[in-house]
């Protein structure tokens, strides 16, 4: 991969951008997607954002129980309850505005 990289390098490309544009000109196909910089490159997730909502829905759960609730012993269950409670509602309106779509499509 080094040896493929050198000539693109030498072209000065500082981006990801720059580099598969000058690897496109030189004709190398095999240049793939391999490092990510946080904030300005994501992460290759585009196949996988809807998993992203679990995570996401467990930390806001967790953040709430932890700021609401007058005992710490009690926020482990109520963070639960109020994680499947997100969720199911999240999948509740993907479902109707899925089914809204396909009404609207015919």
């Amino acid at each position: 991969m080094i040896d493929v990289l050198t000539p693109i390098l030498s072209l000065g490309a500082r981006s990801v951008g720059q580099l598969l544009a000058a690897s496109d000109e030189l004709g190398v196909v095999d240049v793939q997607y391999h490092f990510t910089r946080p904030f300005v490159q994501p992460a290759p997730l585009w196949d996988y954002w809807a998993w992203l909502l679990v995570p996401l829905c467990l930390g806001i759960a967790i953040v709430y129980k932890c700021v609401r609730c007058n005992q710490m012993k009690r926020v482990p269950r109520e963070a639960l309850v109020l994680f499947v409670f997100i969720l199911v509602v999240m999948v509740s309106a993907a479902g109707a505005l899925a089914g809204l779509v396909r009404l609207m499509e015919r």
